[in-house]
């Protein structure tokens, strides 16, 4: 937050995408804290990377926060990536505004606005 006016804080996308990261991560930790999951960040050597790995015993989902109002193909690719190398099945992303479910090569992906998300989980 340093050097930032209050008024420019809600209006800097890079500083919303680290905030609504931080948001959904605290979510989820407080949920893992309660149910006894295990949380993880996975990065290869590629720099792929997934925001939150979420182990439920014995389902993981992969978790990508892209705080933004449009998704592309690029925003879904690190979680691909994931599911492929991992076989795993279903994986979701965070959004700022995007409600949908697609399937990429029988790999299906969940796209939630970040309010529902925390309604939700």
């Amino acid at each position: 937050m340093l050097n930032y006016r209050n008024e420019t804080l809600l209006s800097d996308g890079t500083y919303l995408g680290h905030l609504t990261e931080t948001v959904v991560f605290n979510h989820i930790l407080t949920l893992a804290e309660m149910q006894n999951y295990k949380l993880a960040y996975w990065r290869d050597k590629s720099k792929s990377e997934v925001d939150i790995i979420l182990n439920m015993h014995k389902q993981v989902v992969p978790i990508e926060v892209k705080y933004q109002s449009k998704i592309t193909k690029q925003d879904v690719k690190s979680v691909l990536k994931f599911m492929n190398k991992f076989d795993v099945d279903k994986g979701m992303l965070v959004t700022r505004n995007v409600f949908k479910k697609e399937s990429y090569d029988g790999k299906e992906i969940i796209f939630v606005p970040m309010w529902v998300f925390l309604v939700a989980m």
